[in-house]
């Protein structure tokens, strides 16, 4: 799964990389990389729940981690992607917040199916629902991180050069 992960990463990249057209403010191969790295560590983060034994979420303690753990499996994507953004664009940050929030609303759309399945749903069932689910997912992040990508270029001002701050 973390290897798909990173695959669906690297799509998502190339893909965020074709969507900045000619204004494209970062190099292809750095921005699909760290955007496949930043995916795999979102899911392994989503992955170590069911691997952990004993784990519940019936304590105050799991609601905490299962929080720190949603906020850290939204933010490595964008993170990774700010750090190379903010080396052709300032300010960029707004990057990181516009992707968590188009990531935290997206996700809900592969939850959406789970009260409808169960273990006597035939397989191709569970299959379209999910690839659906996946299809609503990827078209509300597209469309979130669109206008952030559409925002953080507009906005964007040469990063500051090393000379610029010994000038004052």
């Amino acid at each position: 799964m973390i290897a798909a992960g990173a695959i669906e990463g690297a799509c998502l990249g190339a893909l965020q990389v074709a969507g900045f057209g000619k204004s494209r403010p970062v190099r292809p191969a750095a921005w699909i990389l760290v955007t496949a790295l930043g995916a795999a560590a979102a899911w392994s983060i989503g992955l170590l729940p069911s691997t952990v034994t004993g784990f519940s979420v019936d304590s105050a303690s799991a609601v905490v981690l299962i929080a720190l753990g949603a906020i850290t499996l939204l933010g490595f994507i964008p993170l990774l992607q700010w750090l190379v953004l903010r080396r052709s664009i300032r300010p960029a940050f707004f990057w990181i917040p516009a992707n968590m929030a188009g990531w935290a609303v997206g996700i809900l759309w592969t939850l959406a199916p789970s009260p409808f399945i169960d273990g006597s749903t035939p397989a191709a069932t569970v299959l379209s629902v999910f690839v659906i689910a996946g299809l609503l997912m990827a078209v509300t992040v597209a469309t979130v991180t669109g206008f952030a990508a559409h925002r953080v270029v507009r906005s964007s001002r040469p990063p500051i050069e090393r000379h610029d701050i010994v000038a004052g």
